[in-house]
């Protein structure tokens, strides 16, 4: 599925990241990792989803005496992590596996287990969700960060204004997931769980910007292109920027 080859394409990631990056308005993890208290303890820690290491870089700044498991489906973005002078090698070990494969087979308990933006990838959400839960040590801490709401709608409709109709499971993983999935779960199954929530303004200065954002990103079809390209540039010539929003929830969860 398109999904999927977007979500093994470490070239797509790094476009849509280095896109985000370059246009946002607030570095999302700088945020996210104020909300995160730092911890000196050795702890065991597991990032899923770990892309090119993102995240990772912080979650080594914020638990200095951990280990950290670093999971994902790419071997090219892990090959990343590998080949980068930033990551002590003897603190890190990479594990090429999808998220629903590792939890099958994993024996291995967690103090924190760790995911932004990818959790929406596994197969079978209730089921991971159920191993997370019970791969996390006592007192241990499940941390997720992912999109919510009405995020990027500027763009889901401008695309949608096209005739073509985003695959709902898409939009659901934008939107509703973390609420229907995610904290619905959670909130149950946790002793304590705190949300805080933000939003980013993505800011496209012209056309190229918007389609080369558009044609890495997992609702692409190039059958649209030539529609969409008409409505930019009537919107362009009214505006000089096209701006999308990015909402975006950070979830703490600490077990009993």
């Amino acid at each position: 599925s398109n999904m999927k080859d977007k979500a093994i394409n470490s070239f797509s990631l790094n476009k849509r990241i280095e896109h985000n990056e370059k246009n946002q308005r607030i570095d999302i993890n700088k945020w996210a990792f104020k909300l995160i208290s730092k911890d000196t303890r050795p702890l065991n820690i597991l990032e899923l989803c770990c892309g090119t290491g993102r995240q990772s870089e912080y979650l080594i700044n914020h638990y200095i005496n951990s280990s950290i498991d670093l999971l994902d489906i790419s071997q090219d973005s892990l090959n990343q992590i590998k080949n980068s002078s930033y990551f002590d090698k003897s603190k890190i070990s990479t594990f090429n596996i999808g998220i629903d494969e590792f939890f099958l087979k994993n024996k291995k308990k967690y103090d924190i287990i760790f995911v932004s933006y990818g959790l929406y990838y596994s197969k079978d959400i209730d089921e991971v969700l159920k191993r997370i839960k019970n791969t996390l040590n006592k007192k241990g801490k499940f941390i997720v960060m992912g999109p919510h709401g009405n995020n990027n709608k500027e763009i889901f409709d401008i695309i949608e204004s096209t005739g073509l109709k985003i695959d709902k499971k898409i939009k659901f993983t934008c939107t509703d997931f973390m609420y229907d999935k995610v904290i619905n779960y959670l909130s149950r199954e946790y002793y304590k769980i705190r949300i805080f929530k933000t939003s980013n303004k993505i800011e496209w200065k012209n056309i190229d910007n918007f389609i080369s954002y558009w044609e890495n990103s997992t609702f692409y079809n190039k059958y649209y292109k030539k529609d969409l390209l008409n409505k930019l540039e009537t919107f362009f010539k009214n505006k000089k920027s096209f701006i999308n929003t990015k909402k975006i929830m950070l979830i703490i969860a600490e077990k009993n």
